[in-house]
């Protein structure tokens, strides 16, 4: 049909379409250079609001970051029904014990009790994400510190982010 090959020639065309409330007939957003990924798209078209601060706390380890507090993430641990933050494999490598990350990745060791799964569904992609549960999280926005202990921190094996955020947080923490 003609709306499958303006997808096609839009797709090869690297284009991206953007819904009404992010964008006006005719608007173009251009992203040059290597990072023109989802992530560049979402560094263009989010609210600074969005971003903030955050410190990650997990068995008396902590982990200063930068997070987008993203209104598409409704991850929550199915069990609980808490909120879920997800990071990548880089980040998580800084802040959890190689103990607690082989349980994550690889289903073994003395800390598997402690590993959650997490359904996600995410464009072209659904799976499960290993999470476990963070004793504490701080987030700084606009001057104002929220401290949360009730939530899960996810890890995708696929980089999220990039330079300006390296974690991706619910709205409901």
């Amino acid at each position: 049909t003609a709306g499958e090959t303006d997808w096609e020639r839009a797709v090869s065309a690297e284009v991206v379409l953007l819904p009404l409330p992010l964008c006006r007939e005719g608007d173009t957003i251009n992203i040059e250079g290597e990072q023109r990924g989802i992530g560049a798209l979402l560094r263009l078209t989010c609210p600074k609001e969005s971003l903030c601060s955050a410190v990650l706390e997990v068995d008396g380890q902590q982990l200063r970051l930068d997070a987008l507090i993203d209104s598409g993430n409704s991850l929550v641990e199915p069990f609980s029904g808490l909120p879920v933050a997800v990071c990548s494999l880089s980040v998580a490598a800084k802040l959890l014990s190689a103990e607690l990350l082989s349980a994550m990745l690889c289903g073994q060791g003395n800390q598997l009790h402690r590993v959650r799964q997490i359904p996600f569904c995410a464009v072209g992609q659904r799976g499960l994400l290993p999470a476990v549960k963070v004793e504490r999280l701080t987030i700084c926005c606009e001057g104002k510190a929220q401290v949360t202990e009730a939530f899960y921190l996810a890890v995708s094996q696929q980089p999220i982010g990039g330079d300006e955020w390296q974690l991706l947080l619910s709205p409901r923490l």
